[in-house]
């Protein structure tokens, strides 16, 4: 999930923005969820650019 799509979700409102896109929205409400761990996770870890690639890596190795 990109910087972009999570202030996409931020401003246009979760409900509108899943029918604009044609997404059901029990499965919208998931990506928003995501989205929210996301943008927190990112504030909490200083390095968050180099420890996603480093758990991208590990999930290819697996």
């Amino acid at each position: 999930m990109t910087d972009a799509m999570i202030r996409e979700i931020n401003s246009t409102g979760p409900q509108r923005l899943a029918k604009a896109r044609g997404i059901p929205v029990p499965e919208a409400a998931a990506w928003i969820e995501l989205a929210s761990l996301a943008f927190r996770w990112k504030k909490e870890v200083p390095n968050w650019r180099e420890s996603r690639e480093e758990m991208v890596q590990v999930s290819h190795q697996q």
